[in-house]
């Protein structure tokens, strides 16, 4: 058995006993090892034509059952932790859009909703909590943001609510990584407050036009008028402490980049911000390689189940791809290649994991 599939195993046994009783355990494989295996759309194809095995189709519309995504992500998460001990880890946040296109419904926890007669409905978004060393990449958590036109108000959560419901359970959890990078949308001051309170160094974006006093005056940012590398020791009204803030031309704009950890040297601060581009690299990569978008459900548990496999299933592929250090692709292409692409290629896969 080559390496990528002794380690696919490892994971396989460590993470199957995780999953409740309740949810048939063959499905769960199925459905996961699918999304590894074959291509983006592979829930709408059979495993194969040839045999009686159940086609990934009918598993796709069975995938109702309730699954504690958290237990397994964190278990996996302390024992990758293990694995890659004195790497550099760090917490990563984002959201991303799940588009449908042409969609005339959005999936809610209510209902299947439509849009009909209602105008600029924004897609649902993914809003994820995830630990990476720059190569492997663990989602922690995720949740899922409806536009407040679709949904019930007394179940309507802003997008930094969502957030920081995932922090208060990130520090139940108790993973000692205190590091978090994220982007403007999620540096709300009470967001900054909070990671204050609670001991983690924070980088992130802030907007030119964010009131800030420098020198004892209240200005902008954009007025501080920094070159590029320059930087500045600052506070935000309503926040505690001093700020840093540098700054720099990134992905060819200019961006003022902070963090509460003002002894940290600039370039440091740079490269580190440049980071938070791996929650960028999975959004992308989930969507055309393991089929994030490709939601043909109308039911909100569904929804999360898929999320979760395709969660899963790009954790476990950013650890194949560490033994080379390719890209979620490569590790797929390998794993393809060792089943050889034949229409039983699930049941090969199976079998080789059995030895």
């Amino acid at each position: 058995m080559i390496k990528s599939l002794s380690t696919l195993k490892k994971i396989l046994k460590y993470i199957l006993p995780l999953v409740s009783k309740e949810f048939n355990l063959e499905t769960f494989k199925i459905y996961l090892l699918g999304l590894i295996l074959q291509e983006r759309w592979f829930s709408a194809h059979g495993i194969s034509k040839r045999t009686t095995s159940q086609s990934l189709w009918q598993i796709y519309h069975h995938i109702n059952k309730a699954i504690n995504w958290q237990k397994i992500f964190y278990a996996l998460a302390n024992l990758l932790i293990t694995m890659f001990f004195g790497s550099n880890w760090y917490l990563v946040t984002d959201g991303s859009p799940l588009r449908q296109e042409h969609a005339k419904y959005r999936i809610t926890k209510k209902a299947f909703v439509s849009v009909k007669g209602l105008k600029n409905v924004p897609h649902n978004e993914l809003i994820s909590l995830s630990l990476t060393n720059g190569t492997v990449y663990i989602p922690l958590d995720f949740r899922i943001w409806t536009s407040k036109k679709v949904t019930n108000p007394s179940e309507y959560k802003k997008k930094t609510d969502l957030f920081l419901a995932m922090m208060y359970q990130y520090i139940i959890k108790r993973i000692p990584i205190r590091t978090i990078l994220f982007d403007n949308g999620f540096a709300a001051k009470r967001i900054l407050r909070w990671l204050n309170a609670h001991g983690f160094i924070w980088v992130t974006r802030l907007k030119s036009n964010m009131n800030v006093k420098y020198n004892g005056k209240k200005c902008k940012i954009g007025d501080l008028e920094l070159k590029d590398g320059e930087s500045a020791v600052l506070t935000i009204s309503e926040v505690e402490g001093y700020v840093k803030v540098v700054r720099s031309n990134y992905k060819d704009e200019i961006v003022y980049i902070a963090t509460n950890q003002t002894d940290m040297d600039n370039t440091e601060l740079i490269e580190l911000y440049k980071q938070r581009w791996e929650v960028e690299v999975f959004h992308h990569e989930s969507k055309q390689q393991l089929g994030l978008e490709n939601i043909r459900m109308r039911n909100w548990q569904k929804l999360q189940n898929h999320i979760g496999f395709v969660c899963l299933s790009y954790a476990i592929l950013s650890v194949l791809r560490a033994e080379f250090n390719g890209t979620i692709s490569a590790a797929k292409h390998i794993i393809h290649e060792e089943i050889y692409q034949i229409h039983n290629a699930h049941e090969r896969l199976v079998l080789k994991l059995a030895c």
